[in-house]
């Protein structure tokens, strides 16, 4: 607001309408814009949509163009305004002080209503006494005007009553609760969920009693700080001591991370992460893992939230051991464990032998499961071990060959002196012719092969391992032959 002073005064104060709370920060200043003094003005909840007044205590010395204004800078509370209807100039009794205008619009009137001025009188000017009647009214009041608490704890209310009241009723912006009730001026105040996520409420102490010509309420601002959540999880599964993995925490949602620690020992945990790592876990069992968030302000203290981790035994590396059979065949066998199913596998990529089973050997009777083979066992919790070091077996046992009603059949084999028995039957059988090849393909015996079992003499051919192809009417059949 621009004003004029004919004479040095005092400004002792002005009367404003705060519409938000917060500070103001008032300034007067000369025409040249130079700031001469300032004043913070501070309002609380009470005094929002109220006339309160501020005292400024501004020397005014005489000169035009003087300004007072409430800056933006710094300033969090908001004055109410007239955005129409102003009508300049508004002069003082004495005519010393004239507010002349403002620097925007000419039908505003900004913020400053009702200027007091010190040594305003009015020379030869008649005074009339009035009588005044105060009435005392009903008059509610509160011990402290703003606090902040944590989460849905209780708040405890002081409350006080004046005047003709003979009660008072508090109300609450938010969906919390007064305990016992809301008549009672020591109550507590319950936030909600909802009051929580809202950040803060407004609870205001109204009196109750007699009709009055005033009422004076009191109002309480409550802040509410949510406490940090440290909910957290770990996905459902079997856990084994000594596995190649490792355990991660899942959060719950809104929930972080603090200090993970767990009961007992044994339980390799990251502290920072809460990464669980099996492979340096050496003892079983169910584990307490707990997460503790430690905060400060409100909510001071920690937030823990636990959960349980149960570690089975696990299964150690299994040795796999080849023993020769008769005729040529091979047992893998792995030493038994109460309860448990073992798989074999053949070959680099490893390959199932049939689905698992309890039997902890396995039988390789014909030459064309020669290979390398591992094991896996399985406990009974569901923890399985690595696989055993790879064993490289040769068989040479000898299975039955057949083909659209023709069989084959190459006895003993292998054999120590070269004599060996040979087998065509089945409902397709003829007459065949008989090749034997050693194993650069070259032929080193040859004849013709009668339907039934003949002799064949294979004792002047040198050890090694020979392949026996007979040409019949249903196509080759082959047999793997073993000299010794």
């Amino acid at each position: 607001m621009t004003f004029n002073v004919l004479s040095p005064t005092t400004l002792t104060g002005v009367y404003v309408y705060p519409t938000a709370a917060g500070v103001s920060n008032i300034q007067l200043l000369n025409s040249a814009g130079t700031v001469l003094q300032a004043y913070q003005a501070t309002f609380t909840a009470a005094d929002l949509n109220v006339k309160t007044f501020v005292p400024l205590n501004f020397s005014l010395l005489a000169g035009t163009g003087l300004r007072l204004s409430m800056t933006s800078t710094g300033s969090t509370a908001s004055l109410y305004r007239n955005t129409a209807g102003a009508v300049y100039p508004y002069t003082s009794p004495s005519g010393n002080v004239s507010i002349t205008g403002n620097t925007f619009d000419p039908v505003y009137y900004y913020y400053f209503y009702d200027w007091r001025l010190g040594s305003e009188c009015v020379s030869g000017a008649t005074r009339t006494p009035i009588q005044v009647n105060v009435t005392a009214g009903l008059v509610a009041s509160l011990a402290a005007t703003a606090a902040t608490s944590c989460g849905t704890a209780p708040v405890a209310l002081s409350g006080s009553i004046a005047g003709t009241a003979t009660g008072a009723t508090y109300t609450s912006t938010g969906t919390g609760t007064f305990s016992p009730n809301a008549t009672t001026l020591n109550a507590t105040y319950t936030p909600s969920a909802a009051d929580v996520a809202a950040g803060t409420v407004t609870i205001t102490l109204t009196p109750t009693g007699p009709a009055a010509s005033c009422t004076k309420t009191a109002q309480f601002v409550l802040t509410l700080t949510a406490p940090p959540a440290s909910g957290f999880s770990y996905p459902a599964g079997t856990y084994c001591t000594g596995a190649n993995a490792t355990i991660a925490p899942v959060l719950a949602p809104g929930a972080q991370a603090g200090t993970f620690t767990a009961s007992g020992f044994g339980l390799r945990i990251d502290p920072v992460s809460g990464i669980i790592n099996l492979a340096n876990t050496n003892i079983d069992g169910t584990f307490t893992i707990t997460n503790s968030v430690s905060v400060t302000g409100a909510c001071s203290g920690a937030s823990s939230s636990t959960t349980t981790v149960t570690i089975n035994p696990g299964v150690a590396q299994p040795t796999l051991t080849a023993t020769p059979q008769a005729g040529g065949a091979v047992l893998l066998s792995t030493p038994a464990l109460v309860g448990a199913t073992y798989q074999f596998f053949k070959g680099t990529p490893a390959v199932a032998v049939g689905p698992p089973s309890s039997a902890n050997t396995l039988l390789l009777a014909a030459g064309t499961q020669s290979g390398a083979y591992t094991v896996v066992v399985t406990s009974t919790t569901g923890c399985s071990s690595i696989p055993s070091a790879p064993v490289s077996v040769v068989v040479t046992g000898t299975q039955t060959a057949t083909l659209n009603g023709v069989s084959l059949r190459v006895f003993p084999n292998p054999t120590a002196d070269g004599r060996l028995r040979v087998e065509l039957s089945g409902i397709n059988a003829k007459a065949s012719q008989l090749r034997v090849f050693n194993a650069l393909g070259q032929v080193v015996h040859a004849g013709s092969l009668a339907v039934g079992t003949e002799s064949l003499n294979l004792s002047k051919l040198a050890a090694g391992v020979y392949t026996l192809r007979v040409q019949t009417a249903e196509g080759v059949l082959t047999q793997r032959i073993v000299r010794e």
